[in-house]
C-alpha cells in the first residue's frame, strides 16, 4: 500500500486531502502541530470547525500525527519509521496579513520548516515524492488578465515572497538529491471548515452575525475563486499521478469573477445584507485568471464548481451550523 504524509493534514485543505486519499486506498497519516487557532483566539467558533476536521480524518480512518516540524529529531524519526512514498506539505501560515503581521513567525513556519522536509526526504533517500503548496500570490501582480505557470514570479508581499523562495528551493533540492516533486499554486480557495478569514468566508461570517460586509475597491476586484473539492481534484491527482512529475501547476477553477458577484449570491440569503466599502489593501497583489490548460493536459484535472455552483452550498454550511456563530 502506498503510504502518503500530509503535512498539515488538519488544516483547510489538508484534511479534505487526507479523506480524499484515504477513500483511495492510500495509507494516510495526518501531521499536524494542532495549533490552527493560535491567530484567532478570538473567534471562538472555529474550534468547532477544527473539531469538525478532526472528527472527519476519524470517521475516514486517518491517523493524526501530533508534532511540530520544527523538531528536526521528531520528524525525522517519523519519516524514518513511516517511510512514506508521498509527502504533501500544506503546513503554513496561509494569510498574507497574518504573515506581514509576524514575519519572524511566517519566515519559519513557511520556509524554515519546508527545508527541514526536504533535508528528511533527503537522508531517507528513498525517492519520496514531495508535493508543494505554493500560492497564486506568488506571481505578485498580474501581467495580464490571465497567467499560465510560465509566467514571472514577482512577489509584492512577504507570504508571496516565501512562496516563490521555497519553490525554488524545493526545485533544487529535487535536482541535487533525485526525488520527484510537484509545486501547485491554488487560488482565492473557499469551502467548509476554513479558519483562515478568507473574503470568502468573512462576508458569510458578517452576514451571520448581523454585521455589515466589507468590500475593497468596490469589489471589482477579480479572483480565481477555487472551491476546496476542486482544489483537493487537483492536488491529488498532481501527486500521485506520473503526468505531474516534476512540475508545476495552477490548480484553480481557470476563470476569475469580481469579489462582489460573491455579494450578489449572499444577498439571495440574506437580503437585509448592508455592504461597505473601504480602500483596497495595496499590500495585496492585483490578480485575476490563472490558466489551467497545462493541469488539464497532463493530470486530467477538471474543475466543475464555478461561485454559482459551489458558494451557494458554502453558505448553506454555514447556515446549518448557525447556532454556532450567533
Amino acid at each position: 500500500m502506498v503510504k502518503v504524509i500530509v503535512n498539515g493534514g488538519v488544516g483547510f485543505i489538508g484534511h479534505h486531502i487526507c479523506i480524499e486519499l484515504k477513500k483511495r486506498n492510500f495509507d494516510v497519516y495526518a501531521v499536524d502541530n494542532m495549533n490552527q487557532l493560535r491567530f484567532h483566539e478570538d473567534t471562538k467558533y472555529y474550534e468547532k470547525f477544527v473539531e469538525e476536521r478532526q472528527n472527519l480524518l476519524n470517521q475516514a480512518g486517518v491517523e493524526t500525527i501530533k508534532l511540530d516540524m520544527g523538531n528536526s529529531d521528531q520528524y525525522n524519526s517519523l519519516i524514518n519509521d513511516i517511510k512514506p512514498d508521498i509527502i504533501y506539505h500544506m503546513s503554513a501560515i496561509a494569510s498574507a496579513a497574518i504573515c506581514r503581521n509576524n514575519p519572524n513567525k511566517a519566515f519559519t513556519e513557511n520556509m524554515v520548516n519546508v527545508e527541514k522536509v526536504l533535508e528528511a526526504i533527503r537522508q531517507l533517500n528513498q525517492g519520496t515524492r514531495f508535493v508543494f503548496a505554493s500560492s497564486s500570490v506568488a506571481y505578485g501582480n498580474f501581467e495580464s488578465e490571465a497567467v499560465t505557470e510560465d509566467s514571472p514570479l514577482n512577489p509584492i508581499n512577504i507570504y508571496g515572497l516565501l512562496k516563490k523562495q521555497c519553490e525554488e528551493l524545493v526545485r533544487l533540492y529535487s535536482i541535487n538529491y533525485k526525488f520527484p516533486h510537484t509545486i501547485i499554486r491554488p487560488s482565492a480557495l473557499y469551502g467548509p471548515r476554513c479558519v483562515n478569514r478568507r473574503v470568502s468566508q468573512l462576508i458569510i461570517e458578517n452576514a451571520l452575525e448581523s454585521k455589515p460586509v466589507i468590500l475593497f475597491g468596490n469589489g471589482d476586484e477579480k479572483l480565481d475563486f477555487t472551491f476546496v473539492d476542486d482544489t483537493v481534484q487537483g492536488f491529488v491527482k498532481a501527486g500521485i499521478e506520473d503526468g505531474g512529475i516534476n512540475e508545476t501547476f495552477n490548480i484553480t477553477f481557470g476563470s476569475s469573477r469580481p469579489v462582489k458577484d460573491l455579494v450578489k449570491i449572499l444577498h439571495e440569503y440574506f437580503p437585509s445584507l448592508v455592504v461597505e466599502n473601504r480602500a483596497r489593501d495595496n499590500t495585496m497583489p492585483e490578480r485575476g485568471t490563472l490558466l489551467v490548460d497545462k493541469a488539464r493536459k497532463l493530470i486530467n484535472y477538471e474543475p466543475e464548481n464555478s461561485i454559482d455552483i459551489a458558494y451557494p452550498k458554502y453558505i448553506k454550511w454555514y447556515l446549518d451550523r448557525k447556532e454556532w456563530i450567533v
